[in-house]
């Protein structure tokens, strides 16, 4: 059984876009529209993880997401399998305005698929809360991120808390094309919960 689908290009929406990296943007898919997104993550020496993500628009600010990590090859070709799994909801708060950022909560899990004993994933489950905040200056916009995580800490029956935080700027450059930058850091402590 065959099957396809096609789209009027005159009728196509500009694709709300999320890169790989440790921030996301307020932009969010439009009611009703699925969006695959697909990037390469490569690390000289150590291997590669394809990700993947699929987010579907429930109203104008709010969509759910599901973001495999569709294919995962560390240090060897007999470590290479399937990954872990996000899942999530993202909500636009506000809009931008001429004296307020754009602002978007976002709440996801990480669901453990993957096998651990070849080092693909950990094992546990996390769950996380962020807050992203967009301004537009000029041509170039500015992303402030900020993320609060529990991981499962494999090994023991703690829990680990990450904070994490990044700053990127993003500037059209040729068509189709932008210039890219983020700094980013994460803060990773054991918690001792008795």
């Amino acid at each position: 059984m065959l099957s396809g689908c096609r789209m009027d290009p005159a009728s196509a929406s500009t694709p709300a876009v999320q890169r790989a990296t440790r921030s996301h943007s307020t932009a969010t898919v439009l009611p009703g529209e699925i969006q695959v997104e697909m990037g390469l993550d490569s690390d000289p020496g150590e291997g590669f993880d394809l990700p993947m993500g699929i987010r579907w628009g429930a109203s104008p600010v709010t969509e759910f997401f599901v973001a495999p990590l569709a294919y995962r090859r560390t240090d060897g070709a007999s470590n290479s399998g399937v990954g872990d799994i996000y899942a999530g909801v993202r909500h636009r708060l506000w809009n931008e305005t001429a004296t307020t950022p754009a602002v978007l909560v976002e709440f996801f899990s990480k669901l453990p698929i993957a096998d651990s004993e070849k080092g693909l994933g950990s094992g546990e489950a996390d769950i996380f809360g962020a807050i992203a905040l967009d301004r537009r200056y000029y041509d170039a916009l500015y992303t402030l991120y900020g993320e609060v995580g529990f991981l499962g800490s494999p090994g023991s029956t703690g829990t680990d808390l990450s904070v994490a935080g990044a700053l990127s700027a993003a500037r059209p450059w040729l068509r189709g094309l932008d210039l890219f930058a983020e700094v980013s850091g994460q803060y990773v402590r054991e918690l001792e919960l008795t």
